[in-house]
């Protein structure tokens, strides 16, 4: 997942327990939808930013549907667990209106900024494939 900022440049992964539990809520909620996908988890934490990112690949194609979030971050605040709650619940709703349009939905795909909660959080949508784009970077990369 890009990050919105240029700066942010060499993330540090999301958490391990963070990511499985994100997995298994979105395979619980979404059951019906998840049928035929794979749940995709990516993000990371920068210096100043913190991107989240809830994917869906057919897992028979290359298709993919993306919901990312990112906020800006301070390592000063310590609130990483709370503002990653702040973009789920974020992306939970986009992604709620997505199901229950069938995908006939326009969504932001630029970095569109909400107020949440009196927080400023950015979201998008898009159609990256990532295990794609990691292989091709690993390719261009030798």
């Amino acid at each position: 997942m890009k990050s919105r900022k240029v700066s942010s440049q060499k993330p540090q992964e999301l958490p391990f327990d963070f990511i499985k539990m994100v997995r298994d809520v979105v395979e619980k909620n979404y059951k019906k939808f998840c049928f035929d996908k794979k749940v995709v988890i990516d993000g990371g934490i920068y210096m100043q930013e913190i991107t989240f990112m809830v994917g869906f690949a057919n897992k028979s194609g290359v298709k993919q549907v993306n919901f990312c979030a990112s906020m800006d971050f301070d390592l000063k605040k310590k609130d990483i667990v709370e503002r990653l709650n702040t973009m789920l619940d974020s992306l939970g709703s986009m992604i709620e209106q997505y199901v229950e349009a069938d995908g006939d939905i326009e969504l932001p795909t630029e970095w569109t900024d909400f107020e949440l909660d009196g927080k400023k959080i950015f979201l998008k949508f898009d159609t990256t494939n990532t295990e794609l784009e990691t292989k091709a970077d690993e390719l261009l990369e030798d």
